[in-house]
C-alpha cells in the first residue's frame, strides 16, 4: 500500500528547508488512530518490520509513504488504511514528539554529508542556479532542522497537504473492486479547507546563459569532469518497447564509456 501527497521540497520557503522530510518522520509520531509510539510496536506484532516493511521518502516534489505487508488480511488493510489516512490530515504533531525525532534526523543528516554529496550539490545549485530544486535539498540544513517547531510542521502540513495531486496505491492479492472501495471510503471525506496557495514557481534554464565553469577541489571524492549543455526538452512518447530498447541501449553505451 503506497500513499502518495504531492508535497516535497520545493513547496519549502527559504525558512522551511528539510520541513517535508521532518514531516515524513512524524507519520509514526502520534496521530488520531494511532497514539505516539504505539505504531512502531503494533506493526511489529503483525510483522511488519519499521524500515524495511515501513517506510517513507521525500522527493522535490512528493512524499510517499509505503506499507509492505506479507499477506492481505482485513486486520492489516484496515491498519494500513487508518495509518495512510491518518497522515493525510490526522498528525497530532505534538512538540515534546518533535523534539524527540529532532535528534534521528540530524543523525541522518550527518550520514548524509560526505564529500561526493557535498560536490554533488554544488554542481547542481552551479547548473540550475535559477531552479528551485537547486536550493530545496529534500534532507535541508542542520540548522532548520535544529529550530523545527511544532508549529512550523503544523503550517506546511495544513498548506500543501491535500486530496489534489495525491494517490492511493495498492497492490497485492484481491479483488481490485474490493480495493478501490476501500480507498473511496477511506479517502472520499478527506477536504481541506484552507485555501489552495498557489502553484510553486519551479524556475525555468537560461539558454542563452554564457559558457561557465565551476572548480571544485576535494581531495577526498572521486575526480571528475562533466560538460553540460542545453538543448530542447524531448517530445512526449508513450512508453513501450520502442523507448525501453532506446534507453536499454543508451544505458550500455553509458556503461561502456564510464
Amino acid at each position: 500500500v503506497m500513499f502518495y501527497v504531492g508535497a516535497g521540497s520545493v513547496n519549502e520557503t527559504g525558512a522551511e528547508a528539510g520541513i517535508a522530510h521532518f514531516l515524513e518522520h512524524m507519520s509514526v509520531n502520534g496521530s488520531t488512530n494511532f497514539p505516539a509510539d504505539t505504531m512502531i510496536p503494533l506493526m511489529a506484532r503483525l510483522g511488519i518490520a519499521f524500515g524495511r516493511d515501513q517506510n517513507a521518502s521525500t522527493g522535490f516534489t512528493g512524499t510517499t509513504f509505503r506499507l509492505d505487508m506479507t499477506e492481505v488480511t482485513p486486520q492489516k488493510l484496515d491498519l494500513a488504511m487508518k495509518w495512510m489516512r491518518d497522515i493525510a490530515d490526522g498528525l497530532t504533531l505534538a512538540q515534546t514528539d518533535v523534539d524527540k525525532e529532532r535528534g534521528v534526523i540530524l543523525s541522518e543528516y550527518n550520514e548524509s554529508r560526505d564529500p561526493q554529496r557535498d560536490v554533488q550539490l554544488k554542481i547542481m545549485q552551479f547548473l540550475g542556479p535559477t531552479l528551485r530544486v537547486a536550493q530545496r535539498d529534500p534532507i535541508g540544513t542542520r540548522e532548520s532542522i535544529s529550530r523545527f517547531s511544532a508549529g512550523d510542521l503544523r503550517a506546511y502540513y495544513e498548506r500543501w497537504y491535500r486530496p489534489q495531486g495525491s494517490a492511493v496505491i495498492i497492490v497485492g492479492d484481491g479483488s481490485n473492486a474490493e480495493f478501490r472501495q476501500r480507498i473511496e471510503q477511506t479517502f472520499s471525506n478527506w477536504r481541506n479547507p484552507r485555501p489552495a496557495p498557489p502553484p510553486v514557481d519551479l524556475g525555468r534554464l537560461d539558454p542563452r546563459r554564457p559558457t561557465s565553469v565551476l572548480a571544485i577541489t576535494e581531495p577526498r571524492a572521486p575526480q571528475l569532469v562533466q560538460v553540460c549543455r542545453g538543448r530542447d526538452r524531448d517530445p512526449p512518447q508513450r512508453e513501450g518497447v520502442v523507448t525501453r530498447v532506446r534507453d536499454f541501449s543508451n544505458f550500455l553505451w553509458m556503461g561502456a564509456l564510464q
